[in-house]
């Protein structure tokens, strides 16, 4: 299933916000609600442009790399020490 050729605009923002969404620290519905969007359409959205549970790995990936870069600075720390 293809985005249509007048959709691209809107793929593209929902991209982001789907992008920005992983990055927030709130619930879905919570996030939405801010956003003035329907939950169904950003489940719809998400469905989309990540077929087969990717949307679901995205929030992960986002606090992986949070946690990735927490440990980079903390290790930082020690080695400035020596």
């Amino acid at each position: 299933m293809g985005i249509g050729k007048g959709e691209g605009a809107k793929a593209r923002y929902w991209q982001r916000t789907l992008g920005e969404a992983a990055g927030s620290r709130t619930s879905i519905r919570e996030f939405c609600r801010r956003r003035r969007r329907k939950e169904s359409q950003f489940y719809w959205w998400q469905r989309r442009l990540h077929p087969r549970g990717a949307g679901k790995t995205l929030r992960s990936l986002v606090h992986f790399r949070k946690l990735w870069n927490s440990c980079w600075a903390i290790r930082s720390l020690f080695r400035k020490r020596r």
